[in-house]
């Protein structure tokens, strides 16, 4: 899983880096920024037939659309409590004339587990963009804190 994730993350960045080439958009010193709320997919469950969504577009200070998406597919089981749900992260990425999807992650998990994925944000330069798997076991009221 980690050697997999590691991989990504390379191709990843090779990527971008061939993009932003291609775009031929130098920023030499972008605006600073505060960190900004992060474009988040929707939740996917398998045990409430939720099995797709898709972010909004984020895109890098170099020109480069990207956009994450999260597909469910229940795996049915020989009764409901061997049934499973395996999930597919995918990033999509597109400069002017080029796209490319990369499949980042698929996962096999129980049923009833929730799943969101989110981009935090590009590097100033456009050549990095951080990502977050999210994922919580049970329903929301059990892996949310009360509020008091």
């Amino acid at each position: 899983m980690k050697k997999r994730l590691a991989s990504a993350l390379l191709l990843l960045t090779a990527l971008v880096a061939s993009l932003s080439t291609r775009e031929n958009a130098q920023v030499a010193n972008p605006p600073s920024r505060g960190l900004r709320e992060p474009v988040s997919t929707g939740n996917i469950q398998c045990d409430r037939n939720w099995l797709s969504t898709r972010s909004a577009n984020l895109i890098s200070p170099s020109g480069i659309t990207a956009s994450v998406e999260l597909r469910g597919k229940m795996l049915v089981g020989k009764t409901t409590d061997d049934s499973r749900c395996e999930t597919t992260w995918i990033l999509h990425l597109a400069g002017k004339g080029t796209s490319q999807t990369i499949v980042l992650d698929t996962r096999d998990d129980e049923l009833y587990y929730e799943h969101v994925f989110e981009m935090d944000g590009w590097s100033r330069n456009g050549s990095l963009l951080l990502l977050s798997q999210i994922l919580t076991a049970g329903d929301w009221d059990e892996t949310t804190p009360p509020c008091l």
